[in-house]
């Protein structure tokens, strides 16, 4: 399965927007999704350290409601970063322009990069 970098940042933004101490509604996210594809994506997530483990395991296999997902530093920062629509889709036009790898790590550079140059270009 291939990774689809903007489902992983609206799973990211919608894991985000859970109050704190509410745990994260995986199927009502799913519902109009393929469901194996958010799980997927969830699982590479956990491997990228963006979130904690978000399954728990049941009778029929795995599962991803009521359960507590926590983001990790690397995943703030990628929300931070990612969070302006105009910042996204300036870093995914030059990973597509520039024919780059559309790695997760690649993809925080450039934005960072962006908005860093945003900063510089409001304030000096």
């Amino acid at each position: 399965m291939k990774r689809d970098m903007d489902l992983i940042r609206e799973i990211m933004l919608d894991i985000e927007s859970v109050p704190a101490g509410e745990t994260w509604d995986g199927e009502l996210f799913s519902k109009n999704r393929n469901r194996a594809e958010v799980l997927f994506h969830l699982r590479y997530l956990e491997q990228a350290s963006f979130i904690s483990s978000c399954t728990c395991e049941i009778s029929e296999g795995l599962d991803f409601i009521g359960c507590r997902i926590d983001i990790l530093p690397d995943g703030y920062d990628f929300l931070d970063a990612s969070r302006e629509s105009k910042l996204w889709k300036y870093a995914k036009s030059v990973l597509q322009k520039e024919n780059l790898p559309w790695t997760l790590d690649a993809l925080k550079k450039i934005l960072f990069k962006a908005a860093e140059s945003q900063l510089l270009e409001r304030f000096f």
